[in-house]
């Protein structure tokens, strides 16, 4: 009678474990394809235009994120809970955001015009648009991999598209057919990717476009609030792109854009790492609060450990970094690094109480402490900016998540009952602080010290006990 119980929550683990992984695995490639198509652009348009460039897509980003108004996730929660609705969700989810984009991004090149931008920044919001509607059409589809845990597909589309992307941007830089073909690369990249996930999802649904209003009606009304959430979310941590481009040069939007570039390529992988926790936490939470309670304190501890490993190797690595993205002329951006690398721990850990918010049904709290990050990083944003530039947006970014953290922490334990223990952090941090030193005389070998530093990282995260025996006999190939 015990094997039973005690297989389950292994076989949970090794499942999210695979499917992280495999994500994980894949976004490394991506994220080299990424860095790659970021330091030809960069060299290519220089930091004036790829100020330009970011600033297209910074803006047009605060439209998709309302237009996906949190369907991806909604979606995936009730599969999850039944997933004999699978292509009933599916094909309704397809059509709503089909629907939700073109209505959303109209929208978002009108209010392009009106805005103190000049012409070419107006006409790669345009452009631009296609890569985002062809962006959620394809989150619709993925949301039924994430489900059934088998994102390995959804990281096929990822690559391919994204390896179109990079031979697109490689063929404009090399006959030089200048800024706004290089806007179409990003339009080619997403219309790949949903291309072959539209061929892949057919082994599993028959999807087509439905138009069952009263089940539209329902995702939205679950939907709304967290997505709404995830608007002031994303608008809080890009609101420093958005408000440096009102207060100082587009050629220091350009420098913070590609030190934000790296933010959004690192934090991909939490992102994955809780949306492969998401479908089993659902399915735990039917048992009762307290089997979930030790699932997410596991989740907590392992993503706290990936962002203090991050943050703390990749504070020595800054300067590196930055000449690898975009050259001398970028720099300067390494200070804005640094600080942005803090601000990446404290994300990492927020994943945790935001994706059990949202599980347990609670999407308005997230929404009200999203808030709150926005009022702060505005304000601190406009008495920082005007003083320390790209260091002062970055400064206002690490203070709002951190008060951001401490709202989430407080609030599981008082509306959820989620009691996370910290006992870890100490040991984590004392991990990255020796990994850190010991690839400092490597700094210069940076293909070195990487692989060096996760190395020694992943030790000392054993030898200090974070990552434990038991942990890593659930993880363990079944022989059965």
């Amino acid at each position: 009678m015990a094997k039973p119980a005690s297989t389950k929550p292994a076989s949970a683990t090794k499942r999210i474990a695979y499917n992280t992984a495999v994500q994980t695995a894949g976004r490394v490639v991506v994220m080299f394809l990424g860095l790659a198509s970021v330091a030809i652009l960069t060299r290519y348009l220089g930091a004036d235009g790829y100020g330009k460039f970011t600033l297209a897509l910074v803006y047009l980003s605060f439209f998709g994120i309302a237009a996906d108004m949190g369907l991806f996730t909604i979606a995936v929660r009730e599969m999850s809970r039944d997933e004999s609705r699978m292509q009933e969700i599916v094909s309704n989810t397809l059509a709503l955001r089909a629907l939700l984009a073109v209505v959303v991004f109209s929208a978002a090149f009108g209010i392009g015009w009106l805005l103190p931008y000049t012409p070419d920044v107006k006409i790669a919001i345009g452009i631009a648009a296609g890569a985002q509607f062809f962006g959620l059409l394809n989150s619709a589809l993925i949301s039924l991999f994430q489900t059934k845990l088998i994102m390995g597909r959804s990281v096929v589309a990822d690559l391919v598209g994204r390896t179109f992307a990079l031979g697109a941007v490689i063929a404009v830089a090399a006959m030089n057919l200048g800024f706004y073909a290089v806007v179409g690369t990003a339009v080619i990249g997403s219309f790949v990717t949903f291309l072959v996930s539209s061929l892949m999802i057919r082994k599993f649904v028959a999807f087509k476009l439905a138009f069952d209003v009263g089940l539209w009606k329902k995702l939205l009304k679950a939907s709304i609030p967290y997505g709404a959430a995830l608007v002031i979310l994303h608008l809080y941590l890009r609101s420093g792109i958005f408000m440096l481009s009102l207060m100082r040069t587009t050629a220091e939007v350009g420098i913070y854009g590609a030190v934000f570039k790296v933010y959004e390529l690192v934090m991909a992988v939490p992102g994955f790492f809780n949306n492969s926790v998401f479908p089993v936490l659902v399915r735990r939470l039917k048992k009762g609060t307290a089997d979930a309670n030790a699932m997410v304190q596991k989740v907590f501890d392992a993503l706290v450990a990936g962002g203090a490993g991050v943050a703390a190797g990749g504070i020595v690595l800054a300067p590196q970094i930055m000449q690898i993205v975009g050259g001398q002329e970028f720099a300067s951006g390494a200070g804005a690094l640094q600080i942005v690398l803090v601000a990446i721990l404290l994300s990492f850990a927020i994943f945790t109480f935001s994706t059990i918010f949202v599980a347990m049904g609670h999407q308005s709290m997230v929404l009200k402490v999203a808030s709150l990050g926005l009022v702060l990083n505005v304000a601190l944003n406009l008495a920082l900016i005007p003083r320390y530039g790209i260091e002062g947006s970055a400064m206002a970014t690490v203070i709002s998540e951190a008060i951001v953290f401490i709202s989430y922490y407080w609030q599981a334990r008082r509306k959820l009952g989620i009691r996370v223990s910290l006992r870890m952090v100490p040991r984590i941090f004392l991990a990255a602080a020796i990994m850190a030193a010991a690839i400092l005389p490597l700094k210069g070998a940076i293909w070195l010290a990487v692989p060096a530093g996760a190395a020694l990282y992943g030790l000392l995260l054993l030898t200090f006990r974070v990552v434990t025996k038991d942990v890593l006999a659930e993880l363990r190939p079944s022989r059965s």
